[in-house]
């Protein structure tokens, strides 16, 4: 009948048509019902209380969701698309007037094939639309971050520690041994290797091989086996010694022996005394020569443990020496004119300490004007001048002495009191020149004084025990005025 109505060809196209129509109706209804079936999924997943569940039943499913893939190829069927070639034909309108395609239920019964949505009823299918759900996954790309990890390939950069190779450069350390080069050694105290030696002549020896150094730098040298008492001859003795000196030293020479030391003189004595810095005499030296020391101008300090006896200018004007130790010393010969004291002019001398001196010869200390600290508990003679112009005293205590030589502390304008209380003697212009004296304290007897013993400050008292008071106020020795007798008090 097609046949007869369209012809063989027409009817051909119609069939082709209502064949793609079919195909359109079919895709559309399972289009449809893949709609409603992902929304009934997502209200679901919406009601339920665990999600997670939903997911993790759609993850085991998604496995087929390989096998669904296969529909896509169906999607191949677009290819027949190459059949709307045929659309040129729609030129052909009047064909859809035909109804008769309508009356045709066998052709709307194929329809009966949408009833295959039932296969949209395979719940598996639509849960793969899940796979959206899937792209959480993508939030698994959140692994991505772990490329951070790739970061860590910063442990690479650990390989910086091949840096630390750097390490075998510590070998530098083995430069180390030019220490043994460094003469710091001999500026150790006590130093028990190259700084002691036996003989002048390996003194000489190393101290000219030392690099040259100051007085603030001084080598310690310890040196043994020399008779300081000998100063002749081409031996180990005192004279060859200052001739090995070349550098500045700290000197102990206290395992040398000798009984006294004297003056050594000439040109090269002269100049290599002025190496010694500090130092030590051996117990064996009991007295000091005249001049001993003389051009000794960089000496700081001396010890001398058994010297009992100093002739005059021994250390006379040595400018930097401040401290002498001499505890046995009992004696101090006096000065044969003003500023030959043995301790004269050494400016920098701030204290004197002699236990078990006697006698303090004639300007023994004139002129330290930086002596602050006196100690002399058993003198019982102070000499002319013996330390007159020591501005730096301020209290002077002398339990024992007897007799004090004229001008013995004669302008010490720092003295502010003085102890006296055995005095019998006190000489002419004694303290004179004090004008910072406000008190002198005497014995129970007065003691014979001078025209000016006493002239200093005229707020200055003098004290005495009590019951010596009214002695005092009553003497007729000479000298004793009455102005003088009216400064007299009892001790508080």
């Amino acid at each position: 009948m097609l046949k007869r109505y369209f012809g063989k060809t027409g009817c051909t196209a119609v069939l082709n048509r209502v064949k793609l129509l079919g195909f359109a109706y079919v895709c559309c209804t399972l289009l449809s019902a893949m709609v409603l079936s992902l929304a009934g999924c997502q209200d679901s997943v919406d009601d339920t209380d665990e999600p997670a569940k939903i997911e993790e039943t759609a993850k085991p499913d998604s496995p087929a969701k390989p096998d669904s893939p296969a529909k896509p190829d169906s999607p191949a069927k677009p290819d027949s698309p190459a059949k709307p070639d045929s659309p040129a034909k729609p030129d052909e309108p009047a064909k859809p007037d035909s109804p008769a395609k309508p009356d045709e239920p066998a052709k709307p019964d194929s329809p009966a094939k949408p009833d295959s949505p039932a296969k949209p009823d395979e719940p598996a299918k639509p849960d793969s639309p899940a796979k959206p759900d899937s792209p959480a996954k993508p939030d698994s790309p959140a692994k991505p971050d772990s490329p951070a990890k790739p970061d860590s390939p910063a442990k690479p950069d650990s390989p910086a520690k091949p840096d630390s190779p750097a390490k075998p450069d510590s070998p530098a350390k083995p430069d180390e041994p030019a220490k043994p080069d460094s003469p710091a050694k001999p500026d150790n105290p006590d130093n028990t290797g190259k700084g002691e030696f036996n003989s002048v002549a390996d003194l000489k020896s190393y101290l000219s091989g030392m690099p040259e150094n100051t007085e603030t730098t001084p080598y310690r040298i310890k040196l043994s086996g020399i008779n300081l008492a000998s100063t002749e001859g081409s031996g180990d003795t005192l004279k060859t010694m200052y001739d090995a000196l070349s550098r500045y030293v700290d000197l102990d020479l206290s395992s040398c022996t000798g009984e006294s030391i004297s003056n050594i003189t000439g040109k090269s004595a002269n100049n290599s005394k002025a190496y010694i810095v500090s130092l030590i005499l051996p117990e064996t030296v009991t007295g000091i020569g005249n001049n001993a020391f003389t051009n000794y101008i960089a000496l700081k300090s001396v010890q001398m443990p058994r010297v009992t006896f100093i002739a005059q200018e021994a250390f006379n004007a040595l400018a930097k020496l401040e401290s002498v130790y001499m505890p046995e010393v009992q004696s101090i010969e006096d000065g044969n004119a003003a500023g030959s004291g043995a301790f004269a002019k050494c400016t920098a001398l701030t204290s004197v300490s002699l236990p078990n001196a006697t006698s303090i010869g004639s300007y023994a200390f004139s002129n330290c004007s930086s002596l602050s600290m006196l100690s002399i508990p058993k003198a019982e003679s102070l000499g002319l001048s013996a330390f007159n112009n020591c501005d730096g005293l301020a209290a002077i205590s002398l339990p024992t002495a007897r007799y004090i030589g004229n001008r013995a502390f004669f302008s010490c304008d720092g003295l502010v009191s003085i102890s006296l209380p055995e005095a019998v003697s006190i000489g002419n212009q004694t303290l004179q020149g004090c004008s910072n004296l406000t008190s002198v304290t005497l014995g129970a007897t007065p003691p014979a004084i001078e025209d000016n013993t006493f002239t200093a400050s005229k707020s200055f008292a003098i004290y005495v025990p009590v019951n010596a008071v009214e002695t005092y106020k009553e003497t007729d020795k000479e000298n004793w005025t009455d102005k003088l007798k009216s400064k007299v008090t009892a001790l508080p």
